[in-house]
């Protein structure tokens, strides 16, 4: 565009921000277009605000800088729907301006210090749509988890932009920008262009995924009490075995009973049980995240996002290793890695197998498993 096409990226950091900015400056560069970017992540770690100002334009003047002016913003891609909303974002903005941005949520550094703090994902799209002419969301992270690719959320709200046609540059040229990346090319590219479909055909899209991931994009409902007691006790026989598996469905079975003796009959107490002691059965204690590290779907995973000869390194405690730290009398961690995910995956399998030597029975359970269910 002769006049020039000023994006805005707000997002965190290590979810690849920057990244996404790089792929469309490439694309812009690929297309004939000048393009400047700028990147701000001024102390911000993981999980940190992270903006990335991006001006697109086919005769861009040597005088116009990097960054957005007030204003000028036309288009927002918000990855993450916090940082989107600030003020200092929304001030670049021009009145009739497009967000598109990511309908899920994470935690701000609020809850640290006031833990009912309310994150209501509708007040932020609501602020982001005062400031503008027109906001679209989608649930991009979500779908990005049920293609087995989280990282890549940020394509498939590129992929939903550039279908909407709320891009200064081809198609072709994004694709040709993801596969320079390098990175989880063909992962990132799957993700553009479900964010496209997500964009043509939301009702299609959303019945594929279901099919290919349900619970990671439509969890039972809170009220499908056969569904969700299922699912958790599908999930305790692998947590422990059938026998602890067992012992919830009892103590369910027996709210569930009382409570249909009530008029008129409900569920309401049964699916608070069912939720609360599925919680409670199945604590993520030190076996458990030795299984999940072992499950072979999370080495899956990690092959499919990253490259060949990757390495996994791992900082921990054993006691029969670890020495005191001298300073502060913990046991100090020592780092250990290999090339891959087969061989820490064994010992993962091997050391989730001894889940059976959680705590004690309990009296009169009849079962091993953590006591106190």
């Amino acid at each position: 565009p002769a006049g020039g096409y000023d994006i805005l990226i707000a997002g965190v950091g290590g979810t690849g921000i920057v990244t996404l900015a790089q792929i469309l400056g490439m694309a812009a560069h690929l297309d004939g277009l000048q393009v400047r970017t700028l990147d701000q992540t001024g102390l911000a770690q993981k999980y940190g605000a992270v903006t990335s100002h991006v001006r697109i334009g086919g005769g861009m003047p040597v005088s116009r800088g990097p960054r957005i002016p007030n204003w000028r913003g036309r288009l927002l891609l918000g990855a993450d729907l916090v940082t989107a909303a600030r003020e200092a974002m929304l001030g670049r903005l021009a009145r009739d301006a497009t967000a598109v941005v990511d309908r899920a949520l994470r935690p701000t550094w609020g809850f640290a210090r006031d833990p009912d703090l309310a994150l209501d994902a509708g007040s932020y799209e609501g602020r982001i749509g005062q400031a503008v002419g027109r906001v679209l969301g989608l649930d991009a992270r979500r779908i990005a988890a049920a293609l087995g690719a989280p990282v890549a959320a940020n394509l498939v709200l590129l992929g939903f932009a550039a279908q909407h046609g709320l891009l200064p540059v081809g198609i072709g040229a994004i694709d040709r920008a993801i596969g320079l990346d390098g990175t989880a090319v063909e992962a990132n590219r799957e993700a553009f262009r479900v964010g496209r479909c997500a964009a043509a055909d939301e009702v299609r899209l959303r019945r594929w995924l279901n099919q290919m991931a349900p619970e990671v994009l439509s969890p039972p409902p809170e009220d499908d009490l056969d569904r969700l007691i299922d699912r958790h006790a599908a999930f305790l026989e692998a947590y422990q075995d059938a026998a602890w598996s067992a012992r919830y469905l009892r103590r369910i079975e027996a709210v569930r009973r009382a409570e249909s003796s009530l008029a008129p009959p409900r569920d309401a107490l049964a699916v608070a049980a069912a939720q609360s002691l599925f919680k409670l059965m199945a604590y993520k204690d030190e076996y458990e995240v030795a299984r999940l590290l072992g499950d072979p779907a999370f080495q899956a995973i990690l092959e499919q996002q990253f490259e060949p000869g990757f390495e996994i390194h791992f900082d921990l405690a054993p006691t029969w290793l670890a020495r005191p730290d001298p300073t502060t009398g913990r046991p100090r961690k020592r780092r250990f890695g290999a090339p891959g995910c087969a061989p820490f995956s064994a010992r993962w399998r091997m050391a989730g197998g001894c889940a059976a030597l959680r705590s004690t029975r309990s009296a009169g359970s009849g079962s091993g498993g953590p006591s106190g269910a």
